[in-house]
């Protein structure tokens, strides 16, 4: 297995021996933290503009798991990107964002009652279900808030 370790290749620079990350030398942010996270968010402006090819209709998410730091998932959704969680958790990050929840999917296996709850009262688009049990309970959700909740069923069929 081989790894691309030419810098350039991840929009990366080096000046004066340092890390270059849209255009801040990040020894600045190691003085401040022992570890940071970090981003140039015109770089992932840039690529996410050139997401603008796919066809009408496409919706593009950011799946929360990846990174749910709350800066990056605001600015995401500010991009005009949907949101997939997986979690509570995710899910008040999503909230927290002040996400267009009808642009948030809802992935992942074993969702307990309380957040399948969750995810209807804030009026998700859709949530993926993994068996006819966890699309009872998100029935039973929307039935009691009195709303209406789009699923969509994984199916996984035995080869």
């Amino acid at each position: 297995m081989s790894f691309v370790t030419d810098e350039a290749a991840f929009g990366l620079d080096r000046r004066d021996g340092a890390l270059v990350i849209g255009g801040v030398d990040c020894r600045r942010f190691l003085e401040q933290h022992d570890s940071a996270y970090v981003y140039d968010l015109n770089r992932v402006r840039r690529q996410v503009d050139a997401l603008s090819v796919l066809p009408s209709g496409v919706s593009v998410h950011y799946a929360l798991k990846a990174n749910p730091a709350l800066a990056l998932v605001r600015f995401l959704s500010q991009l005009g990107l949907g949101l997939d969680v997986a979690s509570h958790g995710e899910l008040l990050c999503a909230q927290a964002a002040r996400h267009d929840m009808n642009r948030t999917d809802v992935t992942g296996p074993a969702k307990r009652p309380f957040e399948i709850r969750a995810c209807v009262a804030t009026g998700v688009r859709f949530v993926n279900v993994e068996s006819l049990s966890e699309a009872q309970t998100v029935s039973d959700a929307a039935v009691d808030l009195r709303q209406r909740q789009d699923v969509l069923l994984r199916v996984n069929t035995s080869f």
